[in-house]
């Protein structure tokens, strides 16, 4: 049986999805010929990522990797402005997961974080982040350009949730998650 490592963030894991279990398993449940190993770590950043992918990889041993990363990671500070992560580490550390990555399959997935509702990021309700739209779309088209320039199929899920897909104004609800398995369920259904 073919093995699918997902890694990401609290969408991976699910949040906000207390109907169907989030995308990923969804995609479990459709994906009955694959083991998928769901890799979320809830607030994760590109680097939270970085520092478990090699240990998982080699635990794991899987054909496929897919990354879902940007969000918490173009999120800012609202008193002190300052990003969970830069662009220019961010870029720096997307390129170098797909450098590894492809030391271990040739399948490899980025998908990109989706938009939010601003009306209720800016903050969120549990911390002082701010998620803005305009700043999810810069980091996805870091992801994008690096994954162009990787050959790596960049998943774009950014605009396709309404502002009733959420169930906190970032975390999709049921509804949300099941426009996101559909989208990432095409796309692996065209390249696998």
């Amino acid at each position: 049986m073919e093995k699918i490592c997902i890694f990401g963030d609290s969408v991976v894991c699910g949040e906000g999805d207390d109907i169907g279990g989030g995308w990923v398993k969804l995609l479990q449940n459709y994906f009955k010929d694959y083991e998928i190993f769901n890799l979320g770590i809830d607030g994760g950043t590109i680097l939270s990522i970085q520092k478990i992918f090699e240990k998982q990889i080699q635990e794991k041993n899987p054909d496929i990797i897919i990354f879902e990363a940007g969000g918490n990671d173009s999120a800012y500070d609202k008193d002190t402005h300052e990003f969970l992560t830069n662009e220019d580490e961010f870029e720096n550390i997307v390129r170098n997961l797909i450098v590894q990555a492809q030391k271990h399959v040739e399948n490899i997935f980025f998908i990109g974080f989706t938009n939010c509702d601003e009306k209720r990021t800016m903050p969120v309700s549990w911390c002082n982040l701010c998620y803005e739209n305009e700043n999810i779309q810069k980091y996805n088209e870091i992801i994008k350009n690096v994954c162009d320039e990787n050959g790596v199929l960049f998943i774009d899920t950014y605009g396709i949730l309404e502002n009733d897909d959420f169930a906190d104004g970032l975390h999709p609800n049921s509804s949300g998650h099941e426009k996101i398995f559909e989208k990432v369920r095409d796309q692996l259904n065209s390249k696998l």
